[in-house]
């Protein structure tokens, strides 16, 4: 019997990678029963970003107030999983995306399969390999060592192929009142935050008790 999960998360969130991390960590401690199910849709953090991006540390400035206060944030994220196997590497971070383009190559990668390799090339991608994620280049890149087809991939993200879904899930998560991520629908039970292992672990196990 599987559990259905449904995770809410903007590729340019720490506290997103984390629960990625945590959500995959907890699925690894379940009982070989029970199998799980994971979808991924968007949520922007920062709707009106401009598609080129901006310098990092004049985003982090405008947003926080000083470039101290975003660096102590970053190491709140850092000692916060610590212990989780995340890697962080802030300094290599140059540009804040637009993360538009990004969710629609998820969406891509839904259709065809591979959605688990997309998520996680384009969290390693901005937050290990300081990659800009806004870039059709880039995006083609992290599509390509997923598993997706080159030109697929390219004509996907040029056309706008996949906007209209983007848009749709992205108003749907409106609708439905996420305000924060990770944000993870477990069989109908919500959970926000990057909640840890082990209690999407029970949360997990609940679910599948449940069905």
């Amino acid at each position: 019997m599987t559990v259905a999960v449904k995770m809410t998360l903007d590729f340019i969130c720490p506290w997103c990678l984390i629960g990625e991390v945590r959500l995959r960590n907890a699925i690894k401690l379940l009982p070989e029963d029970i199998e799980v199910e994971v979808e991924w849709l968007p949520y922007e953090l920062n709707p009106l970003m401009p598609p080129q991006g901006i310098a990092r540390n004049v985003y982090r400035t405008g947003k926080f107030g000083t470039l101290e206060k975003g660096r102590a944030l970053d190491a709140q994220t850092i000692a916060a999983s610590k212990d989780d196997g995340v890697v962080f590497n802030y300094d290599k971070m140059f540009k804040t995306p637009n993360s538009f383009n990004a969710h629609c190559l998820s969406s891509l990668a839904a259709r065809e399969g591979k959605q688990c390799a997309i998520v996680d090339g384009l969290l390693k991608g901005y937050f290990v390999e300081g990659r800009d994620i806004g870039d059709t280049q880039e995006l083609v890149e992290i599509a390509v060592a997923a598993g997706l087809e080159r030109e697929r991939a390219r004509h996907f993200l040029e056309k706008k192929v996949g906007e209209r879904d983007v848009r749709a899930q992205l108003a749907s998560a409106r609708t439905a009142g996420v305000q924060a991520v990770p944000y993870f629908d477990i069989e109908g039970v919500i959970i926000v935050g990057a909640q840890g292992s082990n209690e999407l672990r029970d949360a997990l196990v609940a679910a599948h008790e449940r069905k």
